[in-house]
């Protein structure tokens, strides 16, 4: 398990993110359901911070902006691709259908 200073935590415990995303890639069989709700939650906020930021439609909170990027944000959902239905958006490289379309100028 990572040192949890200056890293993001989940809240309440000194667990960092990556550490419940590298378990999450790992075998959940064996986890609680409780563990695995709040894996689920961990993953549909990363899931809509991703879109937010592909939509262009705002900032990460404040509370995120001094130790995450753009980049990080892309790879934890790179770690947790295992555990992805890629399939679900052929168009994404993490699967993730975007509503509404994006327009990408070529």
């Amino acid at each position: 398990m990572e040192n949890a200073a200056a890293k993001p935590c989940i809240r309440g415990l000194r667990v960092t993110v990556y550490d419940v995303l590298d378990n999450l890639a790992a075998d959940t069989t064996t986890k609680t359901d409780s563990v695995i709700n709040h894996m689920a939650d961990l993953v549909a906020y990363l899931v809509y911070l991703y879109g937010m930021r592909e939509l262009k439609i705002g900032e990460f909170p404040n509370r995120l902006k001094s130790y995450l990027s753009d980049q990080q944000l892309k790879d934890w959902l790179d770690l947790l691709k295992p555990s992805l239905n890629l399939k679900a958006a052929a168009d994404n490289p993490y699967g993730i259908k975007i509503h509404p379309k994006i327009k990408r100028v070529a």
